[in-house]
């Protein structure tokens, strides 16, 4: 067999499938471990279709040149819906950080007997780099998740 190596040195390259798997913190709540969660996903990505409530564009990894139509989309589980009635909170607040620690702040509600709610990002996310969210309703922190800006769109 070729030493994996020696194709570098040769300047061939070699092409294959990468998975990216979507983790975000999620919060237990005072329920205990065995509590179900509030948030199911968190995702963050370009394009939001309304109509077909789908990412047209990357998600996760956004290129730097088209993040002016930045998403998060929260999908919610049964058991959030059932506490948003119960408490009549449906506020939501999600912190915006940037690589440098500069932050800024969107604001929405979440719908009435929905799965999902979705804010746009609060101004154009212009830097390069790691980026965090930060998802709170009223005084209560949802969740945190990662995403990434990069130079230009992944091939």
């Amino acid at each position: 067999a070729a030493d994996p190596s020696a194709l570098a040195l040769r300047g061939c390259s070699a092409s294959g499938a990468l998975e990216v798997e979507e983790l975000g913190a999620r919060r237990v709540y005072d329920e205990g471990p065995s509590a179900p969660p509030r948030i199911g996903s968190l995702r963050i990505g370009l394009g939001w279709d309304r109509d077909t409530l789908e990412f047209r564009g990357p998600v996760s990894i956004l290129p730097v040149e088209e993040t002016s139509d930045t998403t998060i989309v929260f999908y919610w589980t049964l058991a959030a819906i059932k506490d948003m009635e119960k408490t009549g909170d449906d506020s939501l607040e999600v912190e915006w950080h940037d690589p440098h620690g500069r932050s800024s702040r969107s604001h929405g509600t979440v719908s009435p007997n929905s799965m999902l709610s979705w804010l746009k990002s609060p101004a154009s996310i212009s830097e390069m780099g790691e980026w965090t969210v930060v998802a709170r309703s009223g005084r209560n922190w949802l969740g945190t998740r990662s995403f990434y800006v990069c130079a230009r769109r992944c091939s």
